[in-house]
């Protein structure tokens, strides 16, 4: 479901607006439902109109594609050949495919047991689907030139599958002599030549179709396996490799019954295989946006997967180029914004030592002797007696440096004074601080010394209780030997005596 939802968001747009489909094909139509006509296939193919509003013709890369342009189909109808049906249960799918088509009169199912054809393919549902009108059975051996040509007897197509790779230029000269207009082989490949890209005998056949007018498709695949329709799958021209080397039963059947419709599939090459989950995410939104299964194929066939993975794989490309661009800008403006941090720690720490070192002399200078402190003392007093004596008229005749001369000696020796009583104050309160730590530290110390105490108490205790302990055992053992001395010289069995009597002669 991931998946699906993923790929929507980028498919539907180029489905939608990229390839709009004819008017008269866009009605909803439910994917699985085949297309019936009521004639003949006419030579006029399907068509597109490019009118895209998210995509231009520029954007989708068309080298190594096949080619999309419409060639002239034979006209279908008459008696159809197949031949070369293994033995899976989707074989009878295919049958339907090919009768739902209404285009045969005939439809010939050539194998090598005919009995056993019958068995399998004549049941109910055939016959309520109406392949039973048109199915005939006959046994044929492919090896045999005289077999296939009673096979394609006013036959119009023929679908041969899994015809070996030499043998595909002798039956396509049978095909044209016996005016075959329309012819699809399949080629398995081994696991070991899914590199394999064009087929020569592939090129012969399509040579020859060309020059008689008529229509060859060759599709080159691996290994056949069981499985329905539902699987992923890709188709690639003669110039790209198999994707994978196997391809579902129900894929095959699907691809052949509609590429022999589609007219861009005449005289052409191509490989079917199975692919991944982009494949089958593709196949989805091709399934829901309301194309069916032939006009699926005709995307796919006309190279849808590769046209869109490239895309994608540019858009990716582009994406990741802007992510690394934007990975080395921010990796840019991260080494900027180191280069400027380195700077302001530069320019912070210089400031800092500058103010480190003014705060040092600023120290230095407060550092003050008691005689510079009694001097500006001094000063302070005369000022603030002179201010009071100036306020109050007092020294109307007397100057003011009369003045501070005059009480000079008297505001040293106040001076003095009040600096001693200072530092006698700063020096109680000193003492006065050792005093209470020195209380709280014995506070605390007695605790320790108490607690030390008990410990030599404790340990003095367990010493006596050793030697109390050791006193005991020595009793002991001198009461035992004592005893058993006595019982051995008095002949007395001590363990047959009773505790009563132990304790007597104990």
């Amino acid at each position: 479901m991931m998946t699906v939802l993923i790929a929507s968001s980028f498919f539907f747009p180029l489905l939608c607006t990229s390839w709009t489909l004819n008017p008269l094909l866009t009605r909803t139509i439910h994917p699985f439902a085949p297309q019936r006509t009521t004639s003949g296939i006419s030579s006029k193919s399907v068509t597109y109109s490019r009118h895209s509003t998210h995509l231009q013709d520029s954007d989708i890369p068309t080298e190594g594609l096949t080619a999309t342009v419409s060639k002239p189909i034979v006209s279908l109808g008459g008696k159809i050949v197949v031949t070369g049906l293994g033995n899976f249960d989707e074989d009878e799918f295919f049958l339907n495919l090919l009768n739902e088509q209404n285009v045969w009169g005939s439809l010939l199912l050539a194998t090598d047991d005919e009995v056993s054809a019958r068995k399998r393919f004549l049941t109910r549902s055939a016959r309520y689907g109406g392949l039973l009108n048109i199915l005939e059975f006959q046994q044929a051996d492919m090896l045999n030139d005289t077999s296939v040509s009673s096979l394609l007897t006013n036959a119009n197509s023929w679908i041969a599958f899994n015809v070996p790779q030499s043998s595909v230029p002798k039956l396509a000269d049978l095909a044209l002599a016996h005016n075959i207009q329309r012819a699809i082989f399949t080629v398995e490949l081994p696991p070991s030549r899914i590199n394999d890209t064009q087929l020569p005998e592939f090129s012969y056949a399509i040579n020859a179709f060309q020059q008689k007018d008529a229509s060859f498709t060759g599709i080159r695949h691996g290994l056949v396996i069981p499985g329905d329709e539902d699987r992923p799958y890709e188709m690639v021209n003669s110039s790209i490799p198999l994707i994978e080397d196997q391809v579902a039963v129900g894929v095959l059947g699907r691809v052949v019954a509609e590429l022999l419709r589609i007219p861009a599939a005449t005289n052409t090459e191509c490989g079917l295989s199975a692919s991944s989950s982009f494949a089958g995410a593709y196949l989805n939104i091709l399934r829901q946006s309301g194309l069916t299964r032939s006009q699926e194929v005709q995307k796919i066939f006309s190279g849808g997967v590769q046209r869109v993975a490239q895309l994608t794989l540019r858009q990716y490309k582009a994406k990741e180029q802007k992510a690394e661009e934007a990975k080395q800008l921010a990796l840019k403006r991260k080494e900027e914004e180191s280069l400027q941090l380195e700077k302001d720690l530069l320019i912070a720490d210089k400031q800092l030592g500058s103010q480190a070192v003014d705060m040092d002399e600023e120290s230095e200078e407060e550092e003050e002797t008691d005689e510079l402190r009694i001097k500006i003392r001094s000063q302070e007093i005369l000022a603030s007696v002179w201010r009071e004596y100036d306020t109050r008229m007092y020294t109307k005749s007397t100057s003011k440096l009369e003045f501070f001369d005059t009480n000079k000696e008297k505001a040293l020796a106040l001076a003095t004074k009040e600096i001693q009583e200072e530092n006698e104050a700063r020096r109680l309160k000193a003492i006065e601080k050792d005093e209470e730590l020195r209380v709280a530290s014995a506070v605390l110390d007695v605790p320790r010394m108490q607690y030390g105490k008990l410990l030599v108490l404790e340990r003095k205790e367990m010493q006596n209780q050793k030697d109390i302990s050791d006193c005991w055992v020595r009793f002991i053992y001198l009461l035992l030997e004592t005893t058993m001395q006595h019982c051995k010289d008095e002949s007395i069995l001590f363990s047959n005596l009773d505790e009563f009597q132990h304790t007597l002669l104990l």
